[in-house]
């Protein structure tokens, strides 16, 4: 007898959030034991000697760094402008990070939705973004490899771990194409993916839906894929560049010099440990504690406190800021609907008062048709 539907998903959410603090108290285990002899009034002495001028650098290159990550969905998302892509991804970006999914898909949906462009190729191209932003991820080291070769000698670990990595993007980017060439593959790696779901969640998952919808899937993104992906591709290389150009600005701003830690090695160690970022908050402490090991082997135990006071006004930029650009988006979008929906009521002479209307931007399950919800409900 099938099991309860209810009592399976409780499961399910127990087991996640077990997970998650277990990777909390890792998290802090390596962090304290890292950081357990530093200064840290010598780090906030270094992070103090920040210039209004320097701030101002660090907040270009986030909002070039932004933009850049929003190019792929304006890409994808026939109709999606380049600003209403900032605005989207900005908003998601604050709405995921401080509630559950799928929020910030329900959020996308609205946007979508108030900006008449089509829900089903606009999620398609979100889709397309996220499994590309994984590729390029897993990519980053083979790059970041190249880049210590030339500088210094790389040990056979960094080798293999960059060449297992480059593997994974390769196997993303192999499946991808053939989902999208191949109707009888998009409906095998489908329903493969099905089967695997039914594992976990029995109650939940049929394989042949999953087929259908990869099938679907197909069709919404092919043609965006095949005319726009180099550009998006590029992009989102770019957009992991600048994340590291952060690092960079921040480690020259509190003193570690171009001889202490040349470019090359910034830029090398940050691409080889960037796939860490697919973990929770983009790895923060974890992928932290790996940078923080290859500075300290690089310029020794005395710059220790330097290089917190970097990694920490590193991570308040490309992490806690965009936060802030979330809240900013989303009002700016809330406020643009709620003067349109006053336009279109005052054309239509019905004399109801102002506000954000559902016949401009729908609440985010109102109007979601059942079957398409991303979080499957009705």
């Amino acid at each position: 007898m099938a099991g309860d539907p209810e009592a399976s998903a409780s499961r399910s959410r127990v087991v996640r959030v077990v997970l998650r603090i277990a990777l909390v108290l890792l998290t802090i285990w390596i962090v304290v034991g890292l950081l357990g002899k530093i200064n840290f009034s010598q780090v906030w002495a270094a992070v103090s000697t920040l210039t209004w001028r320097e701030v101002l650098a660090l907040l270009a290159l986030l909002a070039v760094l932004r933009t850049m990550n929003a190019v792929p969905i304006s890409l994808f998302i026939p109709g999606l402008r380049l600003p209403r892509a900032v605005l989207n991804d900005s908003s998601a970006y604050l709405v995921s990070t401080v509630s559950p999914p799928p929020s910030d898909m329900l959020l996308r949906y609205s946007m979508f939705k108030a900006w008449d462009i089509d829900v089903a190729q606009g999620f398609g191209g979100v889709a397309l973004n996220t499994v590309l932003f994984y590729a390029v991820r897993f990519a980053a080291p083979l790059a970041g490899l190249a880049l210590l070769l030339v500088a210094t000698e790389v040990e056979s670990n960094v080798v293999l771990t960059a060449s297992l990595s480059a593997l994974i993007a390769v196997a993303i980017m192999a499946t991808l194409v053939a989902v999208v060439r191949a109707k009888r593959v998009a409906a095998a790696v489908g329903r493969t993916g099905g089967r695997i779901g039914q594992r976990f969640k029995p109650d939940d998952v049929d394989p042949e839906v999953w087929s259908a919808k990869v099938v679907d899937f197909r069709g919404q993104v092919g043609t965006q894929l095949r005319r726009t992906w180099p550009w998006a591709a590029l992009s989102m290389f770019g957009m992991v560049v600048f994340d590291g150009s952060v690092l960079l600005y921040s480690l020259r701003s509190v003193g570690i010099t171009a001889a202490l830690l040349p470019a090359v090695l910034v830029y090398g160690g940050f691409l080889v440990g960037y796939p860490l970022t697919s973990l929770p908050f983009a790895g923060l402490g974890v992928f932290d504690a790996l940078l923080y090991t290859l500075g300290v082997a690089r310029v020794g135990e005395e710059y220790s406190a330097d290089l917190v006071a970097a990694l920490l006004i590193w991570r308040v930029i490309t992490v806690a800021t965009p936060l802030l650009i979330g809240v900013v988006a989303y009002g700016l979008w809330r406020r643009s609907n709620a003067a349109l929906a006053v336009q279109q009521q005052g054309a239509a002479g019905d004399g109801a008062s102002g506000g954000f209307t559902e016949s401009v931007a729908p609440g985010p399950l109102d109007e979601y048709p059942a079957k398409s919800r991303p979080d499957g409900s009705a």
